[in-house]
């Protein structure tokens, strides 16, 4: 549980610092994070920053409100940096206004780290 409510601080955080966002409003998407990789923290980095830190398998951040835009996502090895290697990361992530959208990190059946985004309107 406590896991869980630094992650919610972490996204307040995120909204408000990172993305200039004090509440939600009807041109904010909603961003939920997954992370679904057995045996690996990780740092989330969004547009060259860290986002998510110390985030670990199992754990899920919700309702983060993001202003509509592209997003360079990038996820690190804990304690590394947005500049070293990734290990995944997806480029020019278009988020509109209006709509949910749930990032999870998984491993598909061949093992090989995934991420997907799905999103729905609100």
């Amino acid at each position: 549980m406590m896991k869980r409510l630094l992650g919610l601080g972490v996204a307040a955080t995120l909204a408000v610092s990172m993305l200039g966002v004090g509440t939600a409003s009807a041109a904010d998407a909603s961003l939920n994070v997954v992370h679904g990789i057995p045996g690996v923290s990780v740092e989330v980095c969004v547009n060259g920053a860290v986002a998510i830190p110390g985030f670990d398998p199992g754990e899920v951040v919700t309702g983060v409100p993001v202003p509509a835009g592209s997003y360079d996502v990038k996820i690190v090895a804990q304690g590394d940096t947005c500049s070293d290697p990734a290990i995944l990361e997806a480029a020019g992530i278009e988020l509109a206004g209006g709509k949910d959208y749930t990032a999870i990190a998984y491993l598909r059946a061949d093992r090989t780290p995934t991420l997907g985004i799905c999103s729905r309107t609100t």
